[in-house]
């Protein structure tokens, strides 16, 4: 428990402070009060007595900021701000890609299959087969794909399933339009668009080397107005 007073001097001024108190009431009341030293006692009984309260007051208020200073020196643990959890837009959020727009270079055997997950979709593409294009130096390719949606191919594709294509070998990405399977997806929480194009094809090592690009992400929605 906490005291007041530091040290014994303290203690031994309040102490004196009370006797002469009690001294000068005691003188105060045995002189009639027709006599000068009536008024001397009565001051220095008021003296007396106004020094015990300055001591006390002085001692509680030294000891009261000494108390207030060691609790504000006491280290406190230290607390990290709870985080605060996502604020969604949309019910497709979560699902937003890192990377808006992928584009990566495949290479997949006859008869083989590549998969990886691509913007949070996982994607499959299976190379069947291959053959060569009637009275054209070319080649095209049995590809199938799983995992991108409804699948659409150019007017030079042939389709054996909803899934499943004749893609032809195309050598270079610019105009190759007619030659490559794609899928659109567009809804005001997110847009997805796949496209696939056959970069090469290889009959003697049956391999094939594919392009593909996926582009995902939350488009801005402009409102409509009429002029």
């Amino acid at each position: 428990m906490d005291k007041w007073f530091a040290n014994k001097g303290q203690v031994v001024q309040v102490v004196c402070a009370v006797i002469a108190a009690t001294i000068s009431l005691m003188v105060w009341l045995a002189i009639p009060a027709s006599s000068l030293l009536y008024y001397l006692a009565l001051l220095a009984v008021m003296i007396c007595l106004g020094s015990l309260v300055w001591m006390v007051s002085a001692a509680y208020t030294t000891e009261h900021l000494e108390r207030t200073t060691r609790s504000s020196l006491i280290p406190t643990s230290p607390t990290s701000p709870m985080p605060s959890p996502p604020i969604l837009s949309s019910p497709l959020d979560k699902l937003l890609p890192i990377a808006p727009i992928v584009l990566t270079n495949v290479a997949c055997n006859i008869g083989g299959f590549w998969e990886r997950n691509i913007s949070g979709k996982d994607i499959r593409i299976i190379v069947h087969s291959i053959k060569k294009v009637r009275e054209q130096d070319n080649y095209r390719a049995d590809i199938e794909i799983r995992g991108a949606g409804s699948l659409h191919g150019g007017n030079d594709t042939q389709s054996i399933s909803s899934a499943r294509y004749w893609v032809n070998r195309t050598s270079t990405p610019f105009g190759s339009e007619p030659s490559m399977l794609f899928s659109i997806e567009i809804h005001p929480y997110g847009v997805t668009i796949f496209t696939l194009r056959v970069d090469h094809i290889d009959p003697k090592s049956n391999r094939v080397n594919l392009e593909l690009c996926v582009v995902r992400g939350q488009p801005e929605v402009l409102d409509a107005k009429s002029g």
